[in-house]
């Protein structure tokens, strides 16, 4: 979700936003951003903790909880702040009407 995130950045920054690529990119970008940070990472997460207390490894869970688990919400956190980006520059509106 990197690629096309940044990519729309750029085309933020440079005054870019009246084009299809860049309503095409920006549903990309909400599209792997949803898709992988906010269902497939915490998925991973759920399945490394099920993991270890199959096999009773609770410090292994404890720790990745720690690490991982405030860049969920990050990511959560993050998602919400593009939404408004796109609502500012009206993107979401006009991807309704193509």
């Amino acid at each position: 979700s990197n690629i096309p995130l940044n990519i729309c950045l750029l085309q933020i920054r440079n005054n870019q936003t009246n084009n299809l690529f860049y309503k095409i990119n920006s549903i990309f970008t909400l599209l792997s951003f949803f898709g992988l940070r906010l269902i497939y990472a915490p998925y991973i997460l759920y399945n490394f903790h099920k993991k270890c207390y199959i096999d009773n490894n609770h410090i292994a869970s404890i720790i990745s909880s720690f690490a991982t688990i405030p860049f969920i919400f990050i990511n959560y956190y993050w998602f919400f702040k593009i939404i408004d980006k796109y609502k500012k520059i009206k993107v979401l509106k006009e991807l309704k009407d193509i």
